[in-house]
């Protein structure tokens, strides 16, 4: 996570998700609204959860409620198992 701002009505997110041929960051802009957060993986360390949509570039930062994602509840729920047990045993 590189800056959050807050704005009117929410907040932009700057986040990393990698780097150029000559090690300059790679960045984009997500905008959450007040009460949403990104999901963190590491709140101290800054680092969130981000997904790649098919023929995209560029990664979409996820918020902690996955309502981003494109997935029935059943999947959300699925996938929110899934990452408790994979940050359980991190």
């Amino acid at each position: 996570m590189a800056q959050i701002n807050p704005v009117l009505g929410g907040k932009y997110v700057q986040f990393q998700y990698g780097a150029d041929r000559k090690g300059k960051p790679l960045l984009a802009l997500s905008r959450f609204a007040t009460k949403d957060e990104p999901y963190w993986l590491d709140g101290q360390r800054g680092m969130a959860l981000a997904a790649l949509p098919e023929g995209a570039s560029v990664p979409v930062l996820l918020d902690a409620e996955l309502k981003r994602l494109d997935a029935s509840p059943a999947e959300i729920a699925t996938i929110t198992v899934q990452l408790k047990r994979l940050m359980a045993g991190a």
